[in-house]
């Protein structure tokens, strides 16, 4: 009886084990190959291997230096016990403190280090083959502190009557900001928001009237270099890509459920499906852009079995609204345990395509100012339209890019000017980009500066 008993037992599970063979491993294989092939495989969105291959050639990486530089100024800072209290520029050296004075001296040094670079060739802060989610950029972020310094140092500079070399000092700067622009996106952002703060400084540095028309055209032709040299959005997105591309490896090679589940190669499908996508339209004017759709949905990842600490029970990420709307959002939802760093690292297109076209339009903005500078200086006024600027001061009137929704302004308008009691008034649609510049004088040292 036991004998029979263990037969049917024996039969029972050779049974068993014949259906997982030849009924749910080929289920297995199928859905498998499902995963991968219901992908549409773009290819990557730019040449990878001659990316990477470009900074191997690097010889003299600028950023060593940079470093070198940062670790000077923190050890400055601990001696000190001490960072500057006023960061407005425009402030006379004898208001300022005594320890501030004390702050700066101590710290010309780094300035100086700092802007030996600036006739370097490009480098990295961090080699696109090692770049991760998880990487650090001290040198970026000590650079804001050091800029803010460079700008003293101009303003500086000009209380001394020493115009020209505070023009020139400029133009370091915005050399030295150009570093950042060409590689990591959180750089680029640091090297916008130094931009930023070069023109919120610009009206006061505009308003001596011991600047020469010939200085304002040096001016001038530094500062269409510069902008002539910032590099487009789709750029500095090869950096993002290497970024999440480099982070997706290290997750999908720890773990050996990727290679049954072939996460790696749908991971990859859908890294290059969305940014092909953003490579589509990012670097187009934003009348010329489609929408920004930003989807969100709470959805069951088979990440969430063996890694409870990813968002990968959830879906967060955006995209341009086209024809492969579809397709993308199909794609992200085959994702399993690589969910949790794509909405850890991807970034928003939204508020970057904003930090761009608000960049934009202060570069446009810079160029205007000094325009009707030099107009000024030549007519005595300002001129009553920016139309009349064109061709001669200036190539084209600047043109709203970010726009409030629902206003009346759209983008592609030009922007708003009018002169009111002697006083030329710039105005976006978003009233932070605006600008007033005064006549020619003696400049008030009072405006805020964030």
């Amino acid at each position: 009886m036991k004998n029979i008993f263990k037969h049917r037992i024996t039969k029972i599970l050779l049974g068993m084990i014949s259906v997982v063979i030849l009924v749910l491993l080929p289920s297995f294989t199928y859905w498998r190959n499902w995963r991968v092939e219901s992908i549409p495989d773009v290819g990557e969105p730019f040449d990878v291997e001659a990316y990477l291959k470009s900074y191997d050639e690097i010889e003299e990486n600028p950023f060593d230096t940079l470093k070198g530089a940062s670790t000077k100024y923190w050890e400055i800072i601990r001696a000190q016990n001490h960072t500057i209290a006023n960061t407005n520029p425009w402030v006379l050296w004898e208001q300022r403190s005594v320890a501030d004075r004390s702050y700066l001296a101590a710290t010309d040094p780094v300035v100086d280090l700092w802007l030996t670079t600036i006739d370097l060739s490009s480098g990295y802060e961090v080699s696109p083959h090692e770049f991760n989610f998880e990487s650090e950029l001290p040198v970026t972020q000590d650079s804001r502190d050091i800029s803010r310094l460079i700008l003293i140092r101009v303003a500086h500079l000009m209380e001394e009557g020493k115009t020209s070399e505070a023009i020139e000092l400029y133009g370091q700067y915005l050399k030295l900001s150009l570093r950042f622009r060409d590689g990591i996106m959180i750089s680029n952002l640091v090297g916008i928001a130094e931009y930023a703060l070069f023109w919120e400084s610009l009206s006061i540095f505009l308003q001596h009237d011991s600047l020469t028309i010939e200085e304002l055209q040096r001016l001038r032709a530094i500062v269409i270099e510069h902008h002539d040299k910032c590099q487009p959005v789709s750029v500095n997105l090869r950096m993002e890509y290497m970024m999440i591309y480099n982070s997706l490896h290290q997750e999908t090679d720890s773990r050996w459920i990727n290679s049954i589940s072939r996460e790696d190669e749908v991971a990859q499908r859908v890294l290059n499906l969305i940014f092909q996508n953003w490579y589509r339209y990012c670097d187009l004017p934003a009348w010329e852009r489609p929408p920004v759709h930003e989807h969100k949905c709470n959805s069951f990842s088979l990440s969430g079995i063996w890694n409870q600490d990813t968002a990968a029970s959830q879906c967060q990420f955006n995209y341009f609204v086209d024809e492969q709307e579809e397709q993308i959002l199909e794609a992200y939802h085959r994702l399993a345990s690589t969910k949790g760093t794509f909405n850890l690292a991807l970034i928003s297109i939204r508020q970057l395509m904003k930090a761009y076209d608000r960049d934009l339009s202060r570069r446009e903005s810079t160029l205007t100012m000094i325009a009707l500078a030099i107009y000024h200086r030549e007519h005595g006024t300002f001129p009553q339209t920016l139309e009349e600027l064109v061709p001669q001061y200036l190539e084209a009137v600047p043109l709203n890019r970010d726009v409030n929704p629902g206003w009346q302004v759209e983008p592609g308008m030009p922007i708003s000017y009018q002169v009111e009691e002697g006083v030329a008034k710039l105005r976006f649609d978003i009233p932070f980009l605006n600008s007033d510049l005064h006549p020619p004088g003696k400049p008030s040292y009072t405006r805020p500066f964030e």
